[in-house]
């Protein structure tokens, strides 16, 4: 009788103690995050890494258009340097290595470059999205979409000088040689 009186006593205490989840560290979850995304670039699979853009941006860009604005990069490697997180939002510092294709150019060298990129990351639904450069965070809530459209990354030598794609900035000499 008195083990049932003290275990009866004993269980709104027990109920009481709360088994705490662990505390999740947001900035390694979203360095991650941003480690697979970049992975999925470097690999070619574009339509995955598609997957990680937040989701107004999928339903206003279609997959395809997605992926051309890829056509002209070949990224080479990816690695995080800075995470922050505050409230939700994420702000990521990547050093990226890539290639520029020529295209239909194939006799001009491909340009290697190394690029530091700043970026916008979302935690939607413990989720973390990368938010593209040019894209309206957060979305308009008229209910009325807006279309937006990216740039494509184009060789230098298209533009004479400045070729300017998800934070991308190479400076090259206009062709031509003149002086």
């Amino acid at each position: 009788m008195f083990l049932i009186l003290s275990a009866l006593l004993l269980l709104p205490h027990c109920a009481s103690m709360k088994t705490a989840a662990p505390k999740v560290d947001e900035k390694e979850v979203l360095r991650k995050r941003v480690a697979d995304y970049w992975q999925l670039q470097i690999d070619g699979k574009i339509d995955q890494a598609y997957q990680f853009e937040v989701p107004p941006y999928r339903e206003q860009s279609s997959l395809g258009g997605y992926m051309k604005r890829f056509r002209l990069v070949k990224y080479q490697t990816a690695d995080v340097l800075e995470v922050a997180v505050d409230d939700g939002k994420g702000k990521v510092k990547v050093s990226v290595y890539y290639k520029l294709m020529h295209g239909r150019l194939a006799s001009l060298p491909k340009s290697m470059t190394t690029q530091n990129l700043n970026e916008d990351w979302v935690l939607i639904k413990d989720t973390w999205y990368h938010i593209p450069e040019g894209f309206a965070w957060p979305p308009e809530k008229t209910g009325e979409k807006k279309s937006y459209t990216l740039p494509s990354v184009q060789p230098p030598h298209h533009l004479g000088g400045v070729a300017k794609s998800r934070s991308l900035f190479v400076a090259t000499p206009p062709l031509g040689g003149g002086g």
